[in-house]
């Protein structure tokens, strides 16, 4: 991943990001290496003793278990969700539980059936857009369950709000997409898949909804 950036991001962001995630954390390890060729770095070097670049500091974190819980149950993929769409504009809708109010991970009864939303945010021009965020291969099975869970809160709303505008899925896919799925065609149904390689532009992508829907 790092090679793929490195032309894009200097060696200092990525040290920047990691102090800012590690917090008041002391990794229980670190290796310096080179931003552009990959040596090895001496701690006490500022640049790189073959090319002089800048290094970059990896450093091993012991986290809390509650961190190592989030991060197996997908939480940061959500919150990029749920901050993608308040990046579009969107409005997130938020959910109470025990006294705490909550944007990801949102879980609703429809006709008895349990529907989960990792985020959902209401656009302008009016609609409600309900993501997921999936680390399995978005196939036609698994883009139809998706949105046939989706279409069960979509009726429940029906049936309570007179005046409900259009509803819109989106599948954010972290592990690949079936090549015969027909994207135009789902999103003219309703579900827009988003493939890993939209994730840097994601606010982007649901920035475009809103509008498409008004039409």
């Amino acid at each position: 991943m790092f090679w793929g950036l490195a032309d894009r991001y200097p060696a200092e962001d990525f040290n920047r990001l990691t102090t800012q995630l590690a917090g008041n954390k002391s990794p229980s390890s670190t290796i310096r290496f080179c931003g552009g060729c990959g040596e090895l770095v001496p701690e006490a070097s500022e640049s790189c003793p073959r090319c002089r670049s800048a290094p970059v500091a990896l450093g091993e974190f012991d986290l809390d278990p509650q961190v190592i819980k989030g991060i197996e149950l997908h939480v940061p993929s959500e919150l990029y969700a749920a901050a993608a769409l308040e990046s579009a504009g969107y409005h997130l809708v938020r959910v109470e539980k025990a006294g705490q109010r909550y944007a990801t991970s949102l879980t609703f009864d429809a006709f008895g059936a349990k529907v989960d939303v990792d985020a959902m945010g209401v656009g302008h021009p009016f609609c409600l857009v309900l993501v997921a965020v999936t680390t399995s291969k978005v196939d036609q099975g698994r883009a139809m369950s998706i949105r046939g869970t989706h279409g069960n809160l979509e009726s429940l709303l029906h049936g309570r709000v007179s005046d409900l505008p259009p509803v819109h899925t989106v599948i954010v896919s972290l592990g690949g997409v079936d090549v015969n799925i027909d994207l135009v065609a789902y999103d003219r149904a309703g579900l827009t898949i988003c493939t890993k390689e939209l994730l840097p532009t994601l606010s982007k992508e649901l920035a475009r909804i809103p509008s498409r829907l008004s039409l």
